[in-house]
């Protein structure tokens, strides 16, 4: 069996690491093995240089996937400020990295779930001591008595 029936990608034969090495390897995976361990200056300046320019390696495609607290966050806020919304146009709109499958499998997780009952029942007892306080004043009324 060849490599390439395996689904390695082949390299042009003798094709060398850099300038300054005279390895030389027959796949892609094997040449950025070499790099990783023995040139990791040269690596690094590649990749940097590939970032800048836009190009994302499969790593970096790997880690976009991954949720940071911010969009955390404001996936959480948004939710418990607009409870039983059920679809993800303006989650779309808000969380442009995130597909809507995405969005719709981090809705479901029970963080998210745990995360936004809590943020609601914190919003709810700051409007219940919000009212109380207008009650204890007597400013929260604009009733007129009625006369019987």
């Amino acid at each position: 069996m060849s490599l390439l029936a395996k689904g390695l990608k082949a390299l042009s034969p003798n094709t060398p690491s850099s300038a300054l090495c005279p390895n030389s390897f027959c796949t892609q995976s094997g040449l950025s093995t070499h790099k990783r361990h023995r040139h990791p200056m040269v690596r690094n300046d590649e990749r940097a240089a590939n970032a800048a320019a836009g190009s994302k390696s499969g790593w970096e495609r790997a880690t976009s996937r991954l949720w940071t607290l911010g969009e955390v966050n404001t996936l959480v806020s948004y939710l418990a400020a607009n409870p039983g919304l059920a679809g993800n146009g303006e989650l779309l709109a808000l969380l442009p990295d995130k597909s809507g499958k995405q969005i719709s499998d981090k809705k479901r997780s029970k963080a998210v779930k745990e995360l936004v009952t809590e943020r609601m029942n914190l919003r709810g007892a700051e409007a219940g001591s919000l009212s109380s306080e207008e009650d204890s004043s007597g400013g929260g009324s604009d009733r007129v008595p009625s006369a019987h």
